[in-house]
């Protein structure tokens, strides 16, 4: 029995869905705010503190779950606004987690700007 080729127009048009499925109908992925609240949950248990560690920008998180050869197709649907304001409000967040979180002081910032990076990416 001789196999068929694969059909790689359908096999494109799979990935595309899976690429518009993770980044959303907004253009940027629900899923980029997961390490912000896994900081904001580290952030309840002293313990955790030093285990918070900078957090990446929208490209560096998402780079891992974007397909091979989908960067462009990714690119294209993404929403540059609200990755630069994304962006914006991981470096407010890195500057006050700085060389790590070592007082209580931190907190506060921290929890106010995962908030407001939540109305960025789910309004």
């Amino acid at each position: 029995m001789v196999e068929s080729p694969p059909d790689l127009n359908a096999e494109r048009q799979a990935l595309e869905l899976d690429v518009r499925n993770y980044i959303g109908p907004r253009g940027i992925s629900t899923d980029s705010l997961g390490p912000v609240q896994g900081v904001c949950g580290q952030l309840r248990r002293q313990e955790m503190w030093p285990n918070i560690k900078p957090l990446k920008t929208y490209e560096e998180h998402t780079r891992g779950y974007i397909p091979a050869g989908m960067g462009d197709y990714a690119s294209s649907i993404t929403n540059r606004d609200l990755v630069a304001q994304y962006d914006a409000v991981i470096g407010e967040i890195n500057s006050v987690i700085g060389d790590g979180v070592t007082t209580e002081g931190q907190k506060k910032p921290i929890f106010l700007l995962a908030s407001k990076l939540e109305k960025i990416v789910r309004p």
